[in-house]
């Protein structure tokens, strides 16, 4: 075994000791662990289909309080080459999450789980309303202390929007956060 750490390969135990290969082959590597932690809900799956990379940039960002992010420019809607805000650099505090919250965003995950047969367009209509939902619930405006905004959100680059908001859940459901914060 080459190591007990998540992330390194482990080399089969089957394989010859008296010789090292050049080149490993799938069946002398073990499967890479999953270094995001066990939670105890639904969204495990979820986590275990990520790809290892991603499961370690969202553990990266669940231990972070703020979020740094660009909010896109935003341009007329009819002359697109008239620039109305440009790029802006924003904070964002992570929230806690009420017991309300965290329930109704559940609900909002079964029932898109539960669709039977879904169109793309219920699919992405349901993914942006549950990933607006939890970006209303989890992020704040550190300099105003204001909820994230609609446009805010929409002007974030959806996979750093992403990323961040599965990184504020998994610190929900992995219960990373301090207990002392909270008493």
């Amino acid at each position: 075994m080459l190591s007990d750490q998540p992330g390194l390969a482990d080399i089969d135990e089957n394989a010859p000791q008296d010789e090292e290969p050049e080149v490993l082959t799938p069946t002398q590597v073990k499967e890479t662990p999953n270094p995001v932690p066990r939670t105890t809900t639904a969204w495990q799956e979820y986590y275990d289909s990520m790809g290892v990379a991603r499961q370690k940039v969202i553990q990266s960002l669940a231990e972070k309080r703020e979020f740094d992010v660009i909010l896109g420019p935003v341009y007329d809607e009819v002359d697109r080459n008239k620039l109305i805000k440009p790029d802006e650099r924003r904070t964002f505090a992570r929230r806690k999450i009420s017991t309300r919250d965290f329930f109704k965003v559940e609900q909002m995950r079964e029932t898109l789980r539960r669709l039977e047969n879904p169109s793309r367009k219920q699919i992405t209509s349901g993914l942006v309303d549950l990933y607006k939902e939890l970006a209303f619930i989890y992020l704040e405006d550190k300099k105003t202390h204001q909820v994230i905004t609609d446009e805010e959100f929409y002007r974030i680059h959806w996979p750093i929007n992403k990323a961040i908001l599965d990184a504020c859940n998994l610190a929900s459901v992995a219960g990373q956060v301090p207990l002392d914060e909270q008493i």
